[in-house]
């Protein structure tokens, strides 16, 4: 069991071995995800977001430190520490949006999120094999990639300040997406890879989030 969890996989362009500093600019592009966090910490406090908005900040640093973990590691023990953050905060983020931003009640908040999600897994389970390979699996990453211009359009359509950073981040989700499709399509002329580019613009599009949390959470 230990052994399988500490086997060393390779997903990324910019690893070359199992040693631990394969990936320095992978593991140093996590930096953003830190002061993204922190930064959207001393916000939510200087706005009084209250304490679920200074959780989600908190949230984003966890996001770099087991995304860090994992590429400097880069098992599958630390694959766990780099998505369960991500799927957790988008999650946590979702609920935040449904009471805080649209004022649901917790009944229709908690109808509107499994509803979405299921519907969303469902569509990523129905997603063909040949573009799951394609996109390097980013096709795992559907339910943000619908939910932004979802909630961003209704919420600007109602005229809620916080739908114009929803569709800001989602324009910027879009090019960390394809950052993290094209890693091993370009690896034979770049060998860097783009992932580090998923982080940076992944760390700006939870920036903008954050921003949109804090002041009109």
């Amino acid at each position: 069991m230990l052994e399988t969890l500490l086997a060393p996989v390779d997903l990324y362009c910019e690893r070359t071995d199992a040693s631990l500093w394969s990936e320095p600019v992978n593991l140093l592009t996590n930096l953003v995800f830190l002061v993204v966090g922190l930064a959207g910490v001393a916000m939510a406090r200087r706005n009084d977001a209250g304490l679920f908005a200074e959780v989600l900040a908190w949230w984003i640093v966890v996001i770099g430190i087991g995304s860090a973990a994992f590429h400097m590691f880069a098992n599958r023990a630390t694959v766990v520490a780099d998505v369960l953050p991500i799927a957790t905060l988008v999650l946590a983020m979702t609920i935040f949006a449904l009471r805080r931003m649209f004022g649901f009640s917790w009944p229709i908040t908690l109808l509107l999120f499994f509803g979405f999600y299921a519907a969303a897994g469902l569509l990523t389970w129905s997603v063909p094999n040949w573009l799951r390979e394609a996109t390097n699996g980013s096709t795992g990453y559907l339910a943000a990639f619908v939910g932004l211009p979802l909630f961003g359009g209704v919420l600007a359509a109602r005229g809620h300040p916080a739908g114009r950073y929803f569709l800001a981040a989602f324009a910027v989700f879009c090019l960390a997406l394809v950052f993290r499709s094209i890693d091993e399509d370009v690896c034979a002329s770049l060998p860097l890879g783009t992932h580090f580019l998923w982080h940076l613009f992944n760390g700006t599009m939870l920036g903008i989030l954050i921003v949109a949390i804090a002041r009109h959470g």
